[in-house]
């Protein structure tokens, strides 16, 4: 238990503790995104409510870094038509920027240079069952795929994976739902994020890496918002983070971070904030 405490403050520590800045003065409002965690990239502290993760520390760093003041929009639950729906209120004006992982890139919005966070995936497997070491081994097996609609949607990019692939696969509503699947003989793998908490801490399994990203999430701004000027320093930011090695950084350690976090109890007189994270008004 003393370990994994102090594993929790180095890693802590190590990463600055870095929370989205607020402001009373003039600020820019970035989407606060849909209501699903995932680690390492983003989740919500079990403790205090608050967002974290590396994509949320990448940013704060960018904007610390230009002296920009934010805030971030409140949640919404994940619908394939709420992608739309933000797209809209960029355009409109009712919001400064979020990131994106849009297949096709809009007139009047402004994308950066770089990927400020890509995910890659990677491919699950009870090793006594199968053996997986490329491309070809793939499609000869059967996949399951991580949809909580359980509808085939372009929106997936599991999905879009395996169907560019030729692969064949099924529907998984959740990663239990896919280890449950492997454990009865349903699937051969399972297709989910390399930095899987469900499936690492399990620990039985083998995986193989897809080696390109499976999809790049971008940073995006309006061109109508006072942020547009500013697009040009936040690139030059971005490039640094992957020039110096800090986005894989960040990804690995949040990792640990969210490891260590399971194990930690909540002090007693911590106030959780709401999923809204009371950060800007709807």
């Amino acid at each position: 238990m003393f370990r994994q405490q102090y594993l929790y403050i180095w890693i802590v520590i190590a990463l600055c503790s870095a929370q989205p800045g607020l402001s009373e003065t003039d600020t820019v409002i970035i989407s606060g995104g849909v209501n699903i965690e995932s680690p390492p990239y983003r989740w919500f502290d079990r403790c205090t409510g608050q967002l974290t993760g590396s994509l949320p520390h990448l940013i704060d760093r960018i904007f610390k870094n230009l002296s920009i003041d934010y805030q971030y929009s409140p949640l919404s639950a994940y619908r394939p038509e709420v992608i739309v729906k933000y797209n809209l209120m960029m355009l409109n004006g009712e919001l400064d920027a979020r990131s994106t992982n849009d297949v096709n890139k809009l007139d009047g919005i402004l994308y950066s240079e770089s990927a400020i966070s890509s995910v890659i995936m990677s491919a699950f497997y009870l090793s006594d069952a199968v053996s997986i070491s490329n491309l070809e081994d793939l499609r000869r097996l059967k996949a399951g795929v991580i949809t909580p609609s359980m509808k085939v949607t372009k929106f997936s990019i599991g999905q879009r994976y395996l169907k560019a692939n030729q692969i064949p696969f099924i529907l998984v509503p959740s990663e239990a739902a896919g280890v449950e699947a492997l454990k009865l003989g349903k699937i051969d793998y399972l297709m989910s994020r390399k930095y899987s908490p469900l499936l690492l801490i399990k620990g039985n399994f083998k995986s193989f890496d897809i080696e390109e990203p499976i999809t790049s999430f971008y940073f995006s701004v309006s061109e109508n918002s006072r942020l547009a000027e500013r697009m040009p320093e936040i690139n030059r930011e971005i490039k640094k983070a992957h020039e110096s090695g800090l986005m894989d950084f960040l990804d690995k350690n949040y990792l640990l971070l969210w490891f260590a976090e399971r194990e930690m109890k909540c002090p007693k007189n911590l106030k959780k904030t709401t999923q809204k994270l009371k950060l800007s008004e709807p």
